[in-house]
């Protein structure tokens, strides 16, 4: 749905606080945290492992919609 992908979009522009156009791990944190309160480290490590398939410590917004897919 494009009001979803739009959503999301913004979303993630809204923790790329470096606009980087990439959410490193201390963004995706604040992101996990806001969603889930309460989450532990580990568990945003994971996150960041499933969302970061290219492997290269970072998430792109191409990563991060087709995670929210």
């Amino acid at each position: 749905d494009a009001s979803d992908q739009v959503k999301f979009r913004d979303l993630f522009d809204s923790f790329d606080t470096d606009r980087s156009g990439t959410l490193e791990v201390g963004e995706l944190a604040q992101l996990v945290s806001q969603l889930v309160p309460g989450v532990s480290a580990a568990e945003v490590r994971y996150v960041m492992a499933m969302l970061d398939s290219s492997g290269d410590g970072h998430v792109t917004q191409q990563e991060f919609l087709a995670a929210a897919k």
